[in-house]
């Protein structure tokens, strides 16, 4: 079943159930007049252009057939910090308790890649060396989604309703490519792994073994946090519905992928008797067709897969899928033996690829993912995932390795080790099969084998975001609430 009525009408369509889309342009812009800005803001909300829940359900299927014409395009809108700023919506205007309180997005991407060590300021893209540097501000993000037509007619709206109230920093567009879909650059079958908010969809839809509670990605809803019940770490009511969306611009290097699959599998001191192409599915730790490796750790079982109600046999060893394989890394499933809040870290994943498929005549072109995701937390989301397992060597597992596909090698590091990546690969025996534990049961550690690995994809730019509910847009005009007597004069000291 849908969420209440409310529900349906407050969140912005893109975080449930999805703008549906065959192309997509992410409106990157800063407020120069935001006095005016509101006014134009709340008027493009009462004239039905921001895409609501209720309405997505309505588009979705629509829009995501390249071939069909879109009735209009689905449109959200988020803001960074600097951009609630703006709107004197943050800290230093509202009475204490009342503002946004996740530390990261407070921060920003750039403060938190930058303080990681991960990214490196001269993979990005201009735009966002300057945001870097301060010269321009990434106030707030116009999602536009539909076909090709509808998405050129949403940018051409937001352009003229807004006007010189603000400013274009930069218009990232992407699209799902030539048939098949729904496969990445690397050539993988992307988006199977979506969390099943609990009470909100068809349990027929399931996706995951166990489902995620609505709280985990939209704000102040069961399961927020780890809490069932409202408390105080909970988001302030205003903010009800919101969830907090990251963007990066993520650039694949597809060439290098296959050509370091093919170096493994050709490396006689190695001796994993792997093919390229098994070696590709234990980076990701899924088949090209998207069925794990853990299930079908020899071959795959060819296209049609779906399934993905499963968990690792072992959660202790890595035999079939190694710990830096990508899905590992992002979703550890039953890794830990999770009893309570399994679902604390998933995310709404919202991605697009950008770019050419990757092909001999087209291998120097630019390609990657536009990726974005929705979470209540960003400290328990996105952040802990990159943070915490996918560039950690120790998760979970001391010497486990990094995330083969997505994590990024420390900037400037002095450690010879810490200036690559690094995952444990077994291969499989000489009959093809994969290694056996030991008697012990213990990983056979002769077999294990400890393989370096470039980066395979490379950051050009992103921002972390609030995408509030549509409430938020009467509540701008109507200014925030007045602080109290204490409020002011902590301000004043």
């Amino acid at each position: 079943m849908p969420p209440p009525a409310k529900e349906l009408k407050e969140i912005q369509g893109d975080i449930w159930p999805g703008l549906g889309k065959s192309h997509e342009t992410f409106y990157l812009v800063s407020i120069d007049k935001p006095d005016d800005f509101i006014t134009k803001m709340k008027a493009f909300v009462d004239q039905g252009h921001i895409t609501s829940a209720e309405s997505a359900l309505e588009k979705r299927s629509q829009n995501r057939d390249a071939a069909k014409p879109s009735p209009s395009p689905g449109i959200n809108v988020s803001f960074s910090a600097s951009g609630m700023k703006k709107l004197k919506w943050d800290d230093m205007s509202l009475p204490r308790g009342q503002a946004l309180t996740d530390r990261y997005f407070k921060e920003g991407a750039r403060t938190d890649a930058m303080s990681q060590g991960r990214d490196d300021q001269n993979d990005y893209e201009d735009w966002m060396k300057s945001y870097v540097s301060g010269k321009k501000l990434i106030d707030g993000l116009f999602l536009i989604c539909g076909n090709e037509g509808s998405c050129k007619e949403g940018v051409d709206l937001v352009k003229h309703h807004f006007g010189d109230a603000i400013g274009l920093i930069e218009a990232i567009s992407g699209d799902v490519g030539p048939e098949p879909h729904g496969f990445e650059h690397f050539g993988f079958k992307d988006t199977i792994s979506q969390p099943f908010l609990e009470g909100w969809e068809d349990s027929s839809d399931t996706t995951l073994n166990y489902q995620c509670r609505p709280g985990v990605i939209v704000m102040n809803h069961k399961g927020m946090k780890g809490s069932d019940k409202r408390n105080p770490l909970w988001e302030p009511e205003w903010a009800t519905n919101g969830s907090y969306f990251v963007f990066r611009k993520l650039a694949q290097d597809v060439e290098a992928f296959h050509k370091r699959a093919e170096e493994l599998a050709n490396d006689k001191e190695l001796d994993l008797n792997m093919t390229p192409k098994q070696l590709e599915a234990r980076f990701v730790g899924r088949w090209h067709s998207g069925a794990p490796v853990e299930l079908y750790p020899t071959q795959d079982p060819g296209p049609g897969y779906s399934d993905n109600n499963w968990d690792y046999e072992d959660p202790n060893h890595e035999l079939h899928c190694p710990y830096g394989s990508h899905i590992r890394k992002c979703n550890p499933r039953n890794t830990f033996r999770q009893v309570k809040d399994k679902d604390l870290s998933l995310i709404m994943r919202r991605g697009i690829p950008y770019g050419s498929r990757w092909s001999e005549s087209t291998k120097d072109e630019p390609r990657g993912l536009l990726f974005g995701c929705y979470q209540s937390s960003l400290q328990n989301g996105y952040c802990a995932i990159m943070n915490k397992w996918c560039n950690n060597d120790g998760f979970p597992f001391h010497n486990s390795g990094q995330d083969v596909l997505v994590a990024q090698p420390i900037k400037g590091a002095v450690d010879p080790n810490d200036q690559t990546l690094h995952a444990n690969l077994y291969g499989l025996c000489e009959e093809g099969n994969p290694h056996k534990l030991r008697p012990d049961g213990k990983h056979p550690e002769e077999k294990k084998k400890r393989c370096n690995f470039p980066s395979f994809i490379k950051p050009r730019g992103g921002e972390y975001f609030f995408t509030p509910p549509i409430s938020f847009f009467t509540k701008l005009v109507e200014g925030p609430p007045a602080m109290d007597d204490e409020d002011e004069e902590e301000e004043e000291e």
